[in-house]
């Protein structure tokens, strides 16, 4: 704001302003020209992001959040800086139609105009900032599901063979099938044939893929 109102006392003091609606149409111009950049740093800032979650691969960053939040606010205040200006700029050339020149109150209109699709901008950008948010969190939530299945999957091919170990490791004096001395190759046999089925069904179900 201390730059802008610079600018101001500047173009006042280099430019000969003869009527105090020249003075007014400037200031009005200047409020809305000194904010535009900021939109379109805005914007670049938010192809960035774009850019880094592409590359990032779903990887969770704790400030993308944050960041996004903070443009939206920010959004939202410019969407409602501009709103005033034109509405101020409308009020304006209701109340100077009989006093003003035409080309005075022309210039009003163009900066209203000027204003309403700046702050379209301003709202375009806004939902170009949730659609991001939601991509980033779609893609956090999604490989984190990819993890719990990963997890899934390996907790299934071991839920049997814990069984075994469980069941056959229990402290009794007589379990008939571990006397014969054939016993333990039919187990690591039945251990084997039960992590090839596990396998060949997660593989035929697609569970990883």
């Amino acid at each position: 704001m201390k730059e802008l109102l610079n600018q101001i006392a500047n173009e006042i003091n280099t430019i000969e302003l003869t009527k105090p609606i020249q003075v007014l149409l400037m200031i009005i111009e200047k409020m809305i020209y000194s904010q535009e950049k900021y939109l379109y740093e805005i914007e670049e800032e938010l192809d960035q992001q774009e850019e880094s979650m592409l590359n990032n691969d779903g990887e969770y960053q704790p400030d993308l959040d944050h960041e996004f939040h903070k443009y939206g606010r920010d959004l939202l205040a410019f969407k409602r800086y501009y709103q005033q200006l034109s509405e101020f700029c409308d009020l304006l050339d209701e109340y100077f139609q009989e006093i003003v020149k035409p080309i005075s109150r022309k210039k009003l209109q163009y900066l209203s105009q000027y204003a309403k699709r700046l702050k379209d901008d301003a709202l375009d950008l806004r939902e170009y900032v949730m659609q991001l948010r939601e991509i980033y969190n779609a893609d956090v939530s999604n490989k984190q599901n990819r993890i719990m299945q990963i997890l899934t999957v390996v907790t299934t091919v071991f839920a049997p063979l814990t069984l075994l170990t469980g069941w056959y490791g229990m402290n009794f004096e007589h379990i008939p099938e571990l006397e014969p001395p054939i016993s333990y190759p039919i187990l690591i046999m039945v251990v084997i044939g039960i992590v090839i089925f596990e396998v060949y069904m997660i593989k035929k179900k697609k569970w990883l893929n």
